[in-house]
């Protein structure tokens, strides 16, 4: 470990807190911790990589991306990269780490649009809040009050009941969570990675023959003005 940077965390710096609105916020500390850079590469060294578990679906799920166990990992979907070591690009200088964090906060901090006056039913929107939260289960991946998910955002084709064509792209073979707000300015073009559902309809009918919510007509019209609301 570098001389010149030694690690050190100051118990005194002060907490400055951002706010992101609906009751959400970042608490920020600036210099809290020195050497940050060099116990990063410390780290890097040092701990080995290990294969990973999330509680989701009432069940412990494998999380696929730390499987430094398995040297081959990623030869077959992505040959070329992989013998190439693409996967373990290092430069020195390290022009790119010491910006993330700051990077980070500041895409975190970035508000999302707010929907305009009367693109959506505000009362049919508020019984819609009661479906999201209840029995379509949105909440349970799309998380209030950001309405994304904390976490290990990912989940298989067979998750969420479509094809895996866009997911084989993808290292770990999924698809992230989409998060929510903001969603008015998404509406033309199709929902999804390639828009196979023209509608927030189409959507919300997809997922209550998924996960055989049973909702009624009513109860996604609802949902769809509360989406529209966000």
């Amino acid at each position: 470990m570098s001389d010149a940077a030694p690690i050190a965390i100051d118990p005194d710096v002060e907490f400055v807190r951002h706010d992101l609105g609906n009751g959400s916020w970042i608490d920020l500390a600036r210099g809290w911790l020195t050497g940050s850079l060099e116990l990063y590469r410390e780290l890097e060294a040092t701990m080995p990589w290990r294969q990973g578990r999330v509680w989701r679906y009432e069940k412990w799920k494998e999380d696929p991306r730390l499987s430094a166990g398995n040297p081959d990992a990623g030869t077959a979907q992505f040959p070329i990269a992989a013998a190439n070591n693409f996967g373990n690009v290092r430069s020195d200088p390290d022009l790119i780490t010491p910006k993330l964090a700051n990077l980070q906060l500041y895409q975190l901090a970035i508000p999302a649009p707010t929907p305009p006056a009367g693109s959506f039913d505000a009362t049919a929107a508020a019984r819609g809040k009661t479906v999201f939260s209840g029995p379509g289960k949105c909440a349970s991946c799309h998380v209030p009050p950001l309405y994304t998910e904390p976490g290990w955002n990912m989940h298989t084709p067979a998750e969420i009941g479509i094809d895996d064509f866009q997911a084989s792209r993808s290292p770990d073979r999924r698809y992230r969570t989409t998060p929510l707000k903001g969603l008015f300015a998404h509406l033309k073009g199709g929902f999804y990675h390639d828009g196979r559902f023209a509608t927030l309809a189409d959507v919300i009918d997809h997922y209550d023959a998924t996960f055989a919510l049973g909702l009624s007509a009513g109860q996604k019209s609802d949902l769809a003005e509360f989406l529209k609301s966000l």
